[in-house]
C-alpha cells in the first residue's frame, strides 16, 4: 500500500550503518566518479541479497578510492556473508583505520564479533554505537537479542536498557512493550511492570479474544506465573498486525546478515534527490510537422512523426504479438533451436474514428473483423494478463466494451466489464497503482468522473468507490510522491493536477491555461524527475519537478497543444509534437544544464526464444533505476523508454517488472542503450527442488510434489482439482550416502511459489546387483499414478530409434547424459510443440510373450495458468495432447494403441510404460512415443519385468526436520534443449526475495517434525528461499549380493504465483485433502476451514508473515524512510 508522501518525508530515518559523516569530501580517488558507481553497484547488490555484483564491483571501487572507508566495511559485510572471516576482518580494519568511530562501521564489526560468538565483545561495539545514535532502535534490538546470549544478571541487565532504550523512541512497540514486561516479571518488578500492564489494557480493544483472556489472566499472576502468562500472550499476538508493524520497525532482514552503509564517508556522497530542474530548457518556434503522432515503432528506428490514419480520431500503439505458425529447429538434437518466427517486433496502430475501429499494420489496415459502428477512442489493456494486448473501446453511443485478443489475430467481445464508465471515455489510465503485482484501470467518463476499478486477476476487475472526484478532463500515470508504486494522477476542469494516494486527493500544482484538456508525462529536462505537461486547446505549460512532490514556480509556456513527444534528433532531449490553429506543428527541445539520460529498450524475448507471453515491448509494465542513492520508477509506453539521469552518467541497477508479475535486474555493465533488456524466460513456478548427500556434497535430484498444484486454470474460466498429493521419486544409491549414521536430504523452495508439505518418508529399497527399480514419474491427469516400486532386469538399447523426420538418433538417447532429443522444434506457447513422436525398434533378442517395459527418461517444459488461458482463447492452436503409443497398423499406416498416458512430472523424471501388450500379433515391434508437448528424451531403454517378491523395502520416517531459510540457487540451462537446474547445492544467486511473495501465514523456522509425520493435514508452509532440511537414520546396509537406491515419498500441495492462478496473490486459502476443489476465499483466517481443524498449529507453527514488501523495496534508498 502506497504511504503519503507527506508523511514519508516526516518519518524519522532509521537506518543501521548510515554513518555519521555525509561525505564531504576528503578522499582521493583516480577515478571519483568510477569508484562512487562500483561503490553504488555493490552495495545495492549487497542490499538485495544478490550474490554475483557485491565483491566484484566493491573490490574493483576500492581500487580506485582505497581511502574511502565505506567501500571497506562493505567488502567486510559481503565476506561475512561468505563466511569468509579472514577477509571480513581484513577489510574490518582497513574500514576502522579509515574511520574508527564511524557507527555504521562499528555496527559491522559488531556483527562480526557475534558471528564469531565474542558476544561480549559485539555487546560493546553495539553499545559504543548507542552512544552516538541513542534512538538507533535497530542496533538496541540486537543489543536485546545479544543479552541472551550472556548468562546472569550482566545478560539481564543488557536486555532491560536495551529495550527501555527503544520504548523511549516507539513508546508503542508492541513486541518490545512484551519482552520487557517478561523481563520485569520474571525479576518480580511489579512498579516497572505496572505502566506496561496499563499500556496493554488500552490497547486490548484491538486484540482477539483469546489475547485479552490471557492478559487478564496475566495481571492476576506474580513471578515466574506472570512471566509465563505474558510469554503466552506475546505467541497469541505473533499474527496481529499490531505486533507484524512494531517488529517491522526493528528487524533487518531475517534473510541478510547485516546491512551495508549506504553513505560514503570521504568522497562526496551523491544526492538522492533529482538534479536541480533545468530552468534554462526551452523550446525553438514551431515548424509544420507530417503528423501529431511522435512515436518509435520498434527497438531500432528512430522515432517519426506521422500523421493519424485517415477518419480517425484517437489511436493506440498495439501489440499483435503473434507468431504466425510453429518454426522447426535447424539440426536433429541440435543444441539450440534455429530462427523463423513469425514475429515483427513492431508495433501496430488501433485507429477509433466515427468511421469505426481499424488495426494499421506498417500504415496498411489489416483485414481483421471488428465490430462496425463509430467510436470516439481506444487503447491497448492486457485484461485477463495472458501475454497480448486486448483493446477497450469508446463506441459513439452505448457502453465501453472489450475486444478479447484471442492470439490468432481475431478478437471476441467479451461480456461487459465497466459498466459504471459511461462513454464516451475522455481519459484512461492503467497501471499497477496499489502495488499488488497486477494493472488496475482508472476512467475519467463522459460525465467527468473518475471511475476506477482494481484488478481481481483472471480478467475481473472490481469497482472501486474508494476515491471519489469529479471535473476531472483527463487522467495519467506517473511516480511523483517519493516511494515505489505508481501513482494515479488527474487533471480537472480548473486546471487543477492531483495525485490519487490512499483515497486522498493530494494538490500538486495549478496551471495558468484555461481549457485543460489532456495530461502528458515524462523527464522532459531529464534531471531524473517527472514533469507534468498540460495541455490547452492551443496551448501548452510543461512544469518541470523539483522532487517528490514539488514542481517549478512558473511553468514553461508552450505556444500549441501538444499531442505527444519523442527525441526527435537524437540528442537526449524530448521534443514536442502537436496542433497549432488545427495544422500539425513540431518543436526541438535545447536544455541548459546537460543532464544525462539513457533510452531503454524492454523486449519479450528475442527472435530465437520463445517463452512465458509478453506483449513485446512490455507495454503496461514498469521498470526501477537507481543511480547512487536516486531511485526511480517509470510506466513503459513504447519501445524505447526515456529515463533522465541528471548528474548521474548511468543507472547502477535497472530492474524489470514485466507485465507477468516477474522481475529482473541488470547491474552496472549490463546496461546499454544499445542493447534491448530482454526477458529472461526462467520458469516461475516448477515445484520444489530436491537435493541428497552423496557422500561428497549436496547434488540435485529432481523436481517433487509436481501433481498437485493448487489454482492452476486450465483455460480462462475452469480451474483445475489438486487430487493427486502423493508424489514417489526415485534416488538412485550414488545419490545418497549415509554421513554420521544418517541419511540428510533437502527440499527447497526456489521460485514463485508456495508449498504445503504434509507428510515425507523414505523407502530404502534393496535389489539384486543384476536388477533395477525404478518409479514411474508421470502425470496423468485422468488417472492416479502408479505409487509401487517396479523391479526390472538390466536397461537395454533398442535395435533402432527414430527421430519423428525419420533420422538416426539412436546415439542422442543411449545415455543418460544430458543430451537431449531436440527435433520437433516450437510453436506459439512456451510448452507446446508441433506433433512429433520417436520410433523405436525392439531388438529380436528381447523376449516375447514376457512383460517389457519402456524405461524413458527426460524432462518437460510446462505451460503455465497463463499460457492456458491464452491457449483457450487461440482457435489456431490445438489443445495439449499428452503421451501416446502407436504401433504399425495392417495398411502401411500406424494405430494408436494407448492414449491420454500423460507426460514426465517435471525435471529430469522416469516414465514407465507397459510395451508387451502394445504389439499386434505377428506385426513388427515398432512403436512410436508421439505427443505435441515440449517433451525432451535423454535416454530410452527398454528392460524385462522382475517380481517384486525379489525386493526388500524399509520405510523410515525423519528423525530430524529443520525449516530455515537459505535463499536461492543458481540455476541455469545449458542449452535451449535443457532444463534450468541448480549449479550445486552451495552456489547461491541472491538471498532476498526473487518474487513477489504471496502474503499471508506461513510456518517459522525451527523444528517442524511434528507437522510431517504422518497425511493428517497438518503441514509444513514454505515460502520462495526456504528450506526443509531432514535426517533420516541410516542404520542397515544391504545384504550380499545386494545393492540399495532409494525412494522419496511426499505428500502435499504447491501453488504458483502466477497472475492467473487462482488466489495466486495469498498463501490462503489453506488446502485440505477433503477439499478436491480449490475452494473459495474466506472473510477472515479463523472461517477457514484448515485453520478450524488445526488452530493450534496456527498459534504454534503458522507464525511468520509473509508479504511482498521488501521486493517492492529492494531498490529503494534508505533516505526514503525504509
Amino acid at each position: 500500500m502506497k504511504r503519503s508522501f507527506l508523511s514519508l518525508l516526516a518519518l524519522p530515518l532509521l537506518v543501521l550503518g548510515s554513518g555519521c559523516n555525509n561525505g564531504q569530501g576528503g578522499g582521493s580517488s583516480s577515478d571519483p566518479g568510477a569508484a562512487i558507481s562500483a561503490f553504488y553497484i555493490g552495495t545495492l547488490a549487497l542490499q538485495t541479497g544478490e550474490q554475483n555484483h557485491p565483491v566484484p564491483s566493491l573490490e574493483r571501487a576500492l581500487k580506485l578510492a582505497p581511502d574511502e572507508p565505506a567501500i571497506a566495511a562493505n567488502l567486510a559485510l559481503a565476506y561475512t556473508r561468505k563466511n569468509d572471516q579472514v577477509k571480513a576482518n581484513e577489510f574490518l580494519a582497513l574500514a576502522k583505520k579509515g574511520a574508527p568511530d564511524d557507527t555504521g562501521i562499528v555496527a559491522i564489526e559488531a556483527l562480526i564479533l557475534k558471528n564469531q560468538g565474542k558476544y561480549a565483545e559485539a555487546i560493546a561495539a553495539y553499545q559504543r554505537v548507542i552512544v552516538k545514535d541513542p534512538t538507533n532502535i535497530k542496533v538496541l534490538f540486537r543489543l536485546a537479542e545479544l543479552g541472551q546470549q550472556l548468562s546472569g544478571p550482566d545478560g539481564d541487565a543488557v536486555r532491560k536498557k536495551a529495550l527501555e532504550g527503544i520504548l523511549a523512541t516507539r513508546p508503542d512497540n508492541l513486541p518490545t512493550q512484551l519482552k520487557l514486561a517478561q523481563q520485569l516479571a520474571r525479576a518480580r518488578d511489579t512498579a516497572g511492570l505496572a505502566s506496561l500492564l496499563t499500556a496493554f489494557e488500552a490497547r486490548k480493544s484491538r486484540w482477539n479474544a483469546a489475547a485479552q483472556a490471557k492478559l487478564a489472566i496475566a495481571k492476576t499472576k506474580v513471578g515466574m506465573d506472570q512471566f509465563i502468562q505474558l510469554a503466552q500472550l506475546e505467541k497469541i499476538l505473533l499474527p496481529s498486525l499490531d505486533y507484524k508493524a512494531g517488529l517491522s520497525e526493528l528487524q533487518t532482514s531475517e534473510v541478510l546478515t547485516g546491512e551495508p552503509l549506504q553513505h560514503l564517508l570521504k568522497l562526496p556522497t551523491p544526492p538522492a534527490t533529482p538534479a536541480k530542474p533545468d530552468t534554462g530548457l526551452t523550446y525553438l518556434a514551431p515548424t509544420p510537422a507530417t503528423g501529431t503522432l511522435a512515436l518509435a515503432l520498434s527497438a531500432e528506428s528512430k522515432p517519426v512523426v506521422l500523421p493519424l490514419p485517415a477518419g480517425a480520431t484517437a489511436v493506440a500503439p498495439f501489440d499483435f504479438d503473434d507468431i504466425k505458425g510453429a518454426w522447426e529447429s535447424n539440426a536433429v538434437g541440435a543444441k539450440h533451436p534455429g530462427k523463423g518466427k513469425d514475429r515483427n517486433f513492431r508495433l501496430e496502430l488501433a485507429a477509433a474514428g466515427p468511421s469505426g475501429l481499424k488495426i494499421y499494420e506498417n500504415g496498411t489496415p489489416l483485414a481483421t473483423k471488428l465490430p462496425p459502428g463509430p467510436c470516439t477512442g481506444v487503447w491497448a489493456v492486457d485484461i485477463e494478463v495472458d501475454g497480448d494486448l486486448d483493446l477497450i473501446v469508446s463506441p459513439a453511443q452505448g457502453k465501453p466494451y472489450v475486444l478479447q485478443n484471442n492470439g490468432d489475430r481475431t478478437f471476441t467481445v467479451t461480456p461487459p466489464k465497466f459498466d459504471a464508465v459511461a462513454a464516451p471515455i475522455r481519459s484512461l489510465a492503467w497501471a499497477d497503482f496499489d502495488g499488488d503485482g497486477d494493472n488496475d484501470l482508472a476512467f475519467v467518463d463522459a460525465n467527468g468522473k473518475l471511475i476506477r476499478y482494481t484488478n481481481e486477476r483472471s480478467g475481473a476487475f472490481k469497482l472501486d468507490t474508494s476515491t471519489k472526484a469529479e471535473n476531472l478532463v483527463a487522467v495519467a500515470v506517473a511516480e511523483v510522491t517519493g516511494d515505489t508504486t505508481l501513482d494515479l494522477l488527474g487533471l480537472e476542469k480548473g486546471g487543477q493536477v492531483v495525485a490519487f494516494v490512499n483515497n486522498q486527493r493530494l494538490p500538486l500544482l495549478s496551471a495558468k491555461l484555461t481549457s485543460p484538456q489532456q495530461l502528458l508525462v515524462a523527464d522532459f529536462d531529464n534531471n531524473g524527475a517527472t514533469d507534468l505537461l498540460i495541455v490547452g486547446k492551443n496551448e501548452s505549460e510543461l512544469w518541470l519537478s523539483d522532487g517528490p512532490g514539488k514542481f517549478v514556480k512558473e511553468p514553461i509556456a508552450i505556444p500549441f497543444a501538444v499531442t505527444s513527444s519523442a527525441d526527435l534528433n537524437d540528442d537526449g532531449l524530448l521534443d514536442l509534437v502537436g496542433t497549432k490553429d488545427g495544422k500539425p506543428v513540431q518543436s526541438l527541445a535545447q536544455g541548459k544544464e546537460k543532464y544525462h539520460y539513457l533510452t531503454l529498450t524492454l523486449m519479450a524475448d528475442s527472435p530465437d526464444n520463445v517463452g512465458d507471453k509478453i506483449n513485446t515491448f512490455c507495454l503496461g509494465g514498469a521498470f526501477e533505476a537507481r543511480a547512487g542513492l536516486l531511485y526511480q520508477i517509470v510506466p513503459v509506453t513504447g519501445p524505447q523508454m526515456h529515463l533522465g539521469l541528471g548528474t548521474y552518467e548511468k543507472p547502477d541497477v535497472v530492474r524489470m517488472l514485466w507485465t507477468n508479475g516477474r522481475a529482473q535486474s541488470e547491474f552496472g555493465e549490463n546496461i546499454k542503450p544499445s542493447k534491448p533488456i530482454v526477458a529472461d524466460q526462467a520458469l516461475g513456478g516448477s515445484c520444489p527442488f530436491l537435493f541428497t548427500w552423496n557422500g561428497k556434497e549436496f547434488v540435485f535430484v529432481t523436481d517433487c510434489i509436481w501433481r498437485s498444484p493448487l489454482g492452476l486454470k486450465i483455460n480462462a474460466q475452469d480451474t483445475a482439482g489438486a487430487t493427486q498429493t502423493e508424489d514417489w521419486v526415485k534416488v538412485r544409491g550414488d545419490q545418497l550416502a549415509a554421513r554420521n549414521g544418517t541419511y540428510e536430504l533437502s527440499i527447497t523452495a526456489e521460485l514463485n511459489e508456495t508449498h504445503y508439505f504434509d507428510h515425507l518418508s523414505l523407502l530404502t529399497v534393496d535389489h539384486p546387483e543384476n536388477t533395477e527399480i525404478f518409479i514411474d514419474e508421470r502425470f496423468n491427469p485422468t488417472q492416479p499414478p502408479l505409487l509401487k516400486v517396479i523391479p526390472t532386469g538390466p536397461t537395454q538399447p533398442f535395435a533402432q530409434v527414430l527421430g519423428f523426420k525419420g533420422q538416426d538418433v539412436s546415439e542422442v538417447v543411449a545415455e543418460r547424459d544430458t543430451h537431449y532429443l531436440d527435433d520437433f522444434g516450437r510453436g506459439k506457447y512456451q510448452g507446446i510443440a508441433g506433433d512429433h513422436w520417436v520410433e523405436l525398434a525392439l531388438p529380436e533378442s528381447a523376449p516375447k510373450g514376457k512383460p517389457l517395459y519402456l524405461i524413458a527418461y527426460g524432462w518437460l517444459h510446462p505451460t503455465n495458468t497463463s499460457l492456458n488461458v491464452a491457449m483457450s482463447q487461440d482457435k489456431s492452436q490445438g489443445p495439449p495432447q499428452g503421451l501416446s503409443l502407436w504401433t504399425p497398423d495392417s495398411k502401411g499406416g500406424w494405430a494408436k494403441r494407448r492414449d491420454a498416458l500423460g507426460f514426465p512430472a517435471g525435471k529430469l523424471k522416469t516414465v514407465v510404460l507397459r510395451l508387451d501388450d502394445v504389439f499386434a500379433p505377428g506385426s513388427p515391434r515398432r512403436l512410436r512415443l508421439r505427443t505435441n508437448l515440449e517433451v525432451f528424451w535423454d535416454q530410452l531403454q527398454w528392460a524385462e519385468a522382475r517380481p517384486d517378491n525379489l525386493l526388500k523395502v524399509q520405510r523410515l520416517s525423519a528423525s530430524e526436520v529443520t525449516l530455515r531459510y537459505r535463499g536461492f540457487s543458481a540455476v541455469q540451462a545449458a542449452d535451449a534443449s535443457s532444463p534450468e537446474l541448480p549449479q550445486s547445492y552451495r552456489e547461491l544467486a541472491g538471498l532476498t526475495p526473487r518474487w513477489r511473495d504471496l502474503t499471508g501465514y506461513v510456518t517459522r523456522f525451527g523444528d517442524v517434525k511434528p507437522l510431517l509425520t504422518g497425511v493428517d493435514d497438518r503441514y509444513a508452509i514454505l515460502n520462495a528461499g526456504d528450506e526443509l532440511f531432514f535426517r533420516f537414520p541410516a542404520k542397515t546396509v544391504p545384504p550380499a549380493g545386494y545393492k540399495r537406491d532409494f525412494v522419496v515419498i511426499s505428500d502435499g500441495w504447491e501453488k504458483d504465483g502466477n497472475i492467473n492462478t487462482t488466489h495466486g496473490k495469498t498463501v490462503g486459502p489453506y488446502p485440505l485433502h477433503a477439499l478436491k476443489d480449490y475452494p473459495k476465499s474466506y472473510a477472515s483466517l479463523t472461517d477457514d476451514p484448515a485453520y478450524q481443524k488445526h488452530p493450534d498449529d496456527f498459534a504454534t507453527y503458522h507464525t511468520r508473515w509473509v508479504t511482498p514488501e521488501r521486493f517492492l523495496n529492494a531498490y529503494l534508498p534508505p533516505s526514503s524512510g525504509h
